[in-house]
């Protein structure tokens, strides 16, 4: 058989496949796609081997390529197919052409979603120039090419330019298709994303409500879209701090996928991380920890380490074990995630930098290394000023932990008015019924017991219990500290056996979340044998200050200005404890 006679029987072939080959976008079609891959990723080789430079020849490549990028996560070879399809549309129809336009589309996503941004916007602009000038402004292809850049400029954290963008997109897709399709549900649900990531939170619930129903009336419950909606709706309750509703969703959004897209797929690989991420918020940090590293195990296997999904699982777990009081594991992970970053996002400004620099800012505070955490403190607080603006929870966020730093200093005059400004901004993007506005006040409170206004912290920590105790319930770490806090003032103002109550609730709690071995356990343990100590009760005492000084050595070393305090505390309690041992028995001897 001579070449000529090949190549024919291969373009037999060819259209043969493609004629079978079903639109792998659509779930119910990939038993198929996966039963046809082999015969289409062989027609490849016959298309490169005899250069059949046809429209077939293209549409097929870029259908078997779209089904390894979203169904297998294949996407080197992906990437090699939608390279050979573009190269047949530039041949045929030169680069001003809507087909060249599309294949070069399908390159720029494949780019996005391994995190590829600077080179998926640099495609996106050259795609949306190419689209208005063969199909016009008022086409679907050109919509989706503004609702593509807008998600690009929304990965890098230009939200402002995302947003005007994919309102753009939603006004032409809504004028065309209208509101029950498809195309225009994926744009709501992008436009809803933009409110979140804004602290616009009443229309961004709004909107993801709408895509949910929308979805579920074009798809079903059993589709991956409508597990996505289930997802972020999901996120907006858990910032607003209604977890019973929150992972309920986020644990059906997972059910969907794990059956549907199977265990080795980003989407999966969100959803846990995600669902991790609410279940560390509540406190439960052993499934918390559970649930990341499997998040952290498929996105390696899925986009290797050099991935942002991977460095924000790896800077999530970071959290999970600083909250632990693991912090020299904490610091290696947030630097090991920067790292990521850097190499994927360069020197733009990037919401995610600032997530770290606050995490080793509050590490570096903790181990005694002001000037690190001042330095940190302060990019984060630059990062989210220009991404945001200064009315945003992020902004917020960064003010808070600046002030406190000043706090711990005791720079109380520097720490109250950055901390009265991020309760402000917290009132008005979430509202008072909330972790962090409840955050903010506690800290307010804590500035005025240094001051000794001690009635106002009193009042200020209850109000502070109150919303912890709705937000999160009792059986949270926030909830713990909060009975700390009161406690510490009850011993203050003396009112002793309130003060132990409230001290022994608090370690109930701790040590039931976090095992009898953690810092905080340690700090009320100490709190109590100060209270002891307080009573003359130094046998109580010392057994506590000797358990509480073990696990600060264990965790923080004996140079940390902590556990030198516990030390002292110690030392002056079994000082006092001889003093007493000896006058008792001084007196004995007098009496004898």
């Amino acid at each position: 058989m001579n070449k000529e006679t090949q190549r024919k029987w291969a373009e037999f072939a060819l259209n043969a496949v493609n004629e079978d080959f079903p639109d792998p976008q659509n779930t119910d079609n990939w038993k198929v796609c996966e039963e046809l891959l082999g015969c289409a990723l062989e027609c490849k080789e016959s298309i490169v081997l005899y250069h059949i430079d046809t429209d077939i020849a293209a549409y097929l490549l870029n259908q078997t390529a779209l089904y390894l990028q979203i169904k297998k996560s294949s996407y080197a070879l992906a990437l090699n197919l939608y390279l050979i399809s573009l190269d047949i549309n530039k041949k045929m129809f030169k680069e001003q052409h809507p087909n060249y336009a599309n294949s070069l589309s399908n390159i720029a996503e494949l780019h996005r979603v391994q995190g590829q941004y600077q080179d998926a916007l640099s495609l996106y602009k050259k795609i949306l120039d190419i689209r208005k000038n063969t199909v016009g402004k008022q086409h679907l292809d050109y919509a989706q090419s503004l609702n593509n850049l807008s998600v690009t400029y929304e990965n890098i954290g230009k939200y402002k330019q995302a947003l005007s963008l994919c309102q753009e997109a939603l006004n032409i897709k809504r004028a065309i298709l209208g509101e029950y399709h498809p195309d225009y549900a994926t744009n709501l649900n992008n436009l809803a994303h933009l409110y979140y990531t804004q602290d616009d939170l009443d229309n961004a619930l709004k909107l993801h409500q709408e895509t949910l129903d929308i979805r579920k009336q074009i798809f079903g419950t059993e589709h991956p879209s409508y597990a996505q909606s289930l997802n972020n709706l999901s996120g907006v309750y858990e910032v607003l701090g209604y977890y019973e509703k929150s992972i309920p969703l986020l644990q059906k959004a997972l059910s969907i996928n794990k059956r549907i897209l199977g265990e080795h797929h980003p989407e999966y690989s969100k959803n846990l991380h995600n669902l991790a991420y609410a279940y560390q918020a509540q406190g439960k940090y052993a499934e918390a920890l559970s649930l990341f590293n499997k998040a952290l195990t498929t996105s390696e296997k899925i986009f290797g380490k050099f991935h942002l999904d991977y460095a924000t699982a790896t800077r999530h777990i970071a959290l999970l074990y600083k909250s632990q009081g693991q912090y020299d594991k904490a610091k290696h992970l947030i630097y090991q995630a920067l790292n990521i970053y850097e190499r994927i996002l360069g020197k733009i400004l990037h919401p995610d930098y600032a997530a770290c620099y606050d995490y080793l800012a509050s590490i570096y505070r903790i181990q005694d290394n002001y000037e690190k955490a001042l330095f940190f403190s302060e990019k984060s607080l630059e990062i989210n000023q220009k991404v945001f603006g200064e009315l945003h929870s992020h902004y917020a966020q960064s003010l808070y932990g600046l002030a406190d730093l000043y706090r711990h200093q005791g720079h109380y005059q520097q720490a109250l008015p950055l901390l009265e400004k991020s309760l402000n901004i917290t009132e008005q993007t979430v509202g008072k019924l909330h972790h962090r506005y409840a955050t903010s006040l506690n800290s307010i409170a804590h500035i005025y017991q240094a001051l000794g206004k001690t009635e106002d912290a009193f009042s200020l920590f209850q109000a502070v219990l109150q919303i912890r105790e709705q937000v999160s319930g009792k059986q949270h770490p926030s909830y713990a500290q909060s009975l700390h806090n009161i406690a510490k003032l009850y011993r203050e103002k003396g009112e002793y056996e309130k003060a132990l109550h409230f001290y022994k609730q608090a370690l109930i709690v701790k040590e039931s979340i976090f095992g009898e071995n953690h810092i905080d356990c340690a700090n009320t343990l100490n709190s109590i044998a100060l209270l002891y100590d307080d009573l003359g009760h130094y046998q109580k005492a010392l057994p506590l200050y000797q358990k509480s000084l073990s696990i600060f050595v264990n965790i923080l070393g004996e140079e940390h200005s902590y556990t030198k305090k516990i030390q002292n505390n110690y030392e002056v309690c079994l000082k006092e404890y001889h003093e007493k041992i000896a006058n008792e028995q001084g007196n004995a001897e007098k009496m004898g």
